[in-house]
């Protein structure tokens, strides 16, 4: 298949499956995928691309199973993380997080600090949740409206 019967295919699934089959399958980073095929200009990757695509929409055409939390590692694994690393290195691709995994991990982090005390000499500031918000902001404002993002369940 070519890269227009894979956009076509992809495409249709909006309306074919519900919102819960769409993020366990990466729906949104698969569709960001294909629309920004034609940004990779090297000849062979794209046909790597090409091929990982083809397997990607024959595993969910054909699937025998139900699209589930469980299934979603299993395509993250096999698909979205080499299609990610193509695009992140040649398409300017970044990874989205949730903004619950952004507050979560980053008061971990932030605990960890105050409680190593680190930074003894200066007030306790949540610094790196700071950072991981600011790094959410940037992602949001400036690379998801390009649809240059991809993340697990987005």
């Amino acid at each position: 298949m070519g890269i227009q019967e894979i956009k076509e295919i992809i495409f249709a699934w909006d309306v074919l499956l519900n919102a819960k089959e769409k993020k366990y399958i990466h729906y949104r980073s698969m569709r960001n995928f294909v629309l920004h095929f034609s940004d990779i200009s090297n000849q062979i990757l794209q046909n790597k691309i090409l091929v990982v695509l083809n397997e990607y929409v024959d595993e969910i055409r054909g699937a025998t199973f139900v699209i589930e939390s469980d299934s979603s590692y299993f395509f993250a694994k096999k698909y979205l993380r080499p299609l990610s690393e193509y695009y992140h290195d040649n398409a300017q691709f970044v990874r989205i997080f949730q903004i619950n995994a952004v507050i979560t991990y980053g008061l971990m982090l932030d605990i960890l600090l105050y409680l190593s005390r680190l930074f003894s000499k200066i007030e306790p500031i949540p610094l790196v949740t700071l950072g991981f918000f600011f790094y959410y902001l940037f992602v949001k404002i400036f690379k998801e409206r390009k649809g240059r993002v991809y993340g697990y369940y987005y």
